[in-house]
This record gives C-alpha cells, structure tokens and sequence, in this order.
C-alpha cells in the first residue's frame, strides 16, 4: 500500500469512530410539576374584623348606598406614616426667600461700551506710550491691527477693567470680579510694551 491510501485509510476509520461515539442520545430533562402553597396575602392579613349588624342595619342594608359603604369600611387600609414616599426626591432644596437675596446675588451684566470692552486682554498689545503735558497715554493694537488710543480711567477688556496708572514701559489694569465663594476679589493686570526687535 502507498503512503497516500494509507493515510485516507486512517481518515475513513477516525471519521467512523468518532461518529459512532456519540451514538447514544442525551434524555430530556424531567419535568417537575407541582402545587404553589397558598400563603395568605398582606392584604388578607391586614384585613378589618367584620362588624356584627343588627336587625335595623339589615333593613338599610337592602340600599346599594349603604352596602357600597359598608364594603368600604372593609377595605383595606394602608398606613404610611414612617415609610418614605417613593415618588417624592430624597434630597430636598432648600428654599429662599427670594425678595431679600435677589438684589444682592443679582449682578446686572455690563454691556461693553466700546470696542476695548468687548475684546480680551491677552489679544491686545501695547504697541506705543507716549507723554502729553503731564500725563502718559497709551497706544493699544487689536489682533485685527486696529489701534486705540488709552487713558487712565478707560474701560478695557471683557472682564470690567479700568486703566489705573499708565507707566513708561506698562499699563495697569485693575478688575473687580467675584469669586467661586461669592466674594469680590480685585484683580491687578499689566499690558507691557512690546519691545522692538532692535533692542
């Protein structure tokens, strides 16, 4: 025999005992069948002794009016004191008086006035400060290149600042703003004077 008829040989005989192997069918599974004991419900356990009547609640008991009150003094009666209400959220905002915090916690919104006030500080640059009789103005460029001409006392920035002091080489800013706490905190800012690449 050659190698090759040998080999199918051994295949055909794997296949066939494997095959046979699991000649044997698996049973089904038993079915269990039984009876659900009978417990008595809440509601059977909670339920109102019943109310002996005489001979004159028997006369009005032929009226289905008081037969349909008779059977709801019956019914069962849930008492809910001491249980939480599940529909009711389980923790509660506290509520304030909002005629007496409202003007405090109210901060009226700035409106911007003029362009300086509607741009960042970090997107402006001082480009130029320069002395007119006593005091120092300053030369503040937007990023569109648009340049303005600053004094003390101007508001610049989104934030609400105010130019306090204008210095030969800076502008000081001081802002006002609130805190996470609710506190106001003053803010002091600085624009320095960009220096030209020649020096």
């Amino acid at each position: 025999m050659s190698m090759r008829s040998r080999l199918v040989l051994l295949i055909v005989i794997f296949v066939f005992v494997c095959g046979c192997a699991d000649s044997n069918p698996t049973p089904p599974p038993k079915v269990v069948r039984r009876k659900i004991a009978s417990t008595p419900s809440v509601a059977e356990t909670t339920r109102q002794n019943p109310v002996v009547k005489s001979k004159d609640q028997n006369k009005s008991a032929q009226d289905p009016a008081t037969t349909l009150l008779a059977l709801k003094d019956d019914a069962i009666v849930y008492h809910y004191q001491g249980v939480l209400n599940p529909f009711l959220p389980l923790i509660k905002e506290k509520k304030e008086d909002t005629s007496k915090t409202a003007p405090d916690k109210k901060k009226k919104k700035r409106t911007p006035k003029t362009a300086l006030e509607k741009i960042d500080l970090t997107q402006l640059t001082l480009t130029a400060i320069f002395k007119e009789k006593n005091h120092y103005k300053g030369l503040v460029e937007e990023p569109t290149g648009k340049g303005h001409i600053v004094t003390t006392g101007m508001s610049i920035g989104l934030d609400g600042g105010r130019i306090s002091n204008i210095l030969k080489d800076k502008i000081l800013i001081t802002e006002v703003s609130e805190n996470v706490m609710g506190k106001t905190v003053t803010i002091k800012r600085e624009l320095k004077l960009r220096q030209s690449s020649g020096e």
